[in-house]
């Protein structure tokens, strides 16, 4: 197995901006599977029928894989030990 060695300058203002990016990453997923569960599940459409009410659900779960593609978010979620999914958990 090639192990690659990642060079991180943490002295740099890049490496702080990426990191600061990462962490607000992580509150806008955190804050929308918090805006998720309050929503209703189902709504009316356009002729009063109920339809699923999906777009906070999806949203969140953006929010969630952008967090985890972003290597920050990387670097973050393995620190805080957090797996893709756990984030709907959160308090």
């Amino acid at each position: 197995m090639n192990k690659v060695a990642l060079s991180l300058n943490a002295g740099s203002a890049a490496y702080w901006e990426e990191l600061r990016e990462g962490w607000a990453l992580l509150r806008e997923a955190r804050r929308l599977f918090k805006v998720a569960k309050l929503c209703p599940l189902y709504i009316a459409d356009a002729d009063g029928e109920p339809q699923e009410n999906t777009g906070p659900t999806d949203a969140a779960h953006d929010a969630e894989a952008a967090f985890f593609a972003h290597p920050a978010g990387a670097r973050i979620a393995r620190a805080q030990g957090l797996t893709f999914g756990s984030l709907i958990q959160s308090k």
